[in-house]
């Protein structure tokens, strides 16, 4: 499942993507209702085999990755010939 929004914790980890990034996350219990929410809490766990969690409640959802989609450039004017 992927979910586009801000995320700046990512930023302050190192990532060097704009303020706009795709998380990727398992199609999961603990990640549903994590793109009506419109609203999580990212979380920098240091150990353990999720470092990059969101919270959805009482649930941890683990990033999977993070990616910054590509730019939006209006389509090109078709020539009417």
């Amino acid at each position: 499942m992927q979910l586009h929004g801000r995320f700046p914790l990512a930023q302050q980890l190192g990532f060097t993507g704009s303020g706009r990034l795709v998380a990727v996350v398992p199609n999961e219990p603990a990640c549903s209702g994590l793109g009506d929410s419109g609203t999580a809490s990212m979380e920098y766990r240091v150990s353990g085999p999720n470092p990059l969690v969101l919270i959805n409640g009482n649930e941890l959802c683990p990033v999977l990755g993070l990616a910054q989609p590509p730019p939006q450039q209006p389509p090109e004017p078709q020539d009417p010939a």
